[in-house]
């Protein structure tokens, strides 16, 4: 199976990340966990088809700010030529980026996310890559995402020049994370869509648990 190869991977990168904390690379902070969420989204997009999913991250920090992530999640998109939903799939997000406290408990982070779909039904072609701003202060949280590569698929939501837009606001107590999101979209291409107008296209309440506490070296 690919995720169970995806969280094998993950496994040996939060392997290294003991090794290289051993070694006392300066400034260098590794960290990971395992998560499960009711529902997965995307862009406020349901990429699970509303059943759970469970996933891993794997992040590496540096003390100037500058850091890179792994998150490996189980999903279940349709096969975009016929709309049969598929099995055996996971959603991949890959980042890098800089994050900065810019006045206190306000941090600004900037980067590029490489969203890769992988497993059957042709799920690759809805892969794509997008530039984001987020803001988060004392639980609120704030992101633009604009997509500069498309999907491999002529769908909205996932074509060049698209932008997603997110607020929302989460209260953590150990491993339990409970909040509120919504959601808008503007779509680049939208005339021609059938029925994709720009506006809000989701809002949750939401309720996660990770399966394990974040686990930190170095």
């Amino acid at each position: 199976m690919k995720f169970t190869k995806s969280l094998l991977a993950l496994a040996a990168v939060l392997s290294f990340a003991g090794a290289a904390s051993a070694a006392a690379l300066d400034g260098v902070s590794f960290s990971g966990d395992v998560h499960a969420n009711s529902a997965l989204l995307h862009r406020g997009l349901d990429v699970s088809n509303g059943d759970l999913s469970v996933g891993a991250t794997a992040r590496v920090d540096h003390a100037s700010g500058f850091f890179g992530s792994v998150d490996v999640n189980t999903a279940k998109v349709a096969k975009p030529a016929t709309g049969e939903l598929g099995v055996d799939q996971s959603f991949n997000r890959f980042t890098i980026g800089y994050g900065a406290e810019v006045a206190p408990g306000l941090k600004v982070t900037n980067g590029v996310t490489y969203h890769n779909f992988a497993g059957n039904q042709d799920a690759g072609q809805l892969s794509s890559t997008e530039v984001f701003s987020d803001a988060s202060y004392l639980g609120f949280t704030g992101k633009l995402a604009y997509t500069v590569q498309g999907a491999g698929v002529n769908a909205p939501g996932f074509r060049v020049g698209d932008v997603y837009g997110e607020l929302g606001y989460t209260y953590t107590i150990d491993k339990v994370s409970a909040g509120a999101d919504i959601g808008y979209t503007w779509y680049a291409d939208k005339d021609q869509f059938a029925g994709a107008k720009d506006g809000m296209n989701f809002s949750r309440i939401r309720i996660d648990y990770a399966l394990t506490k974040d686990v930190t070296v170095g």
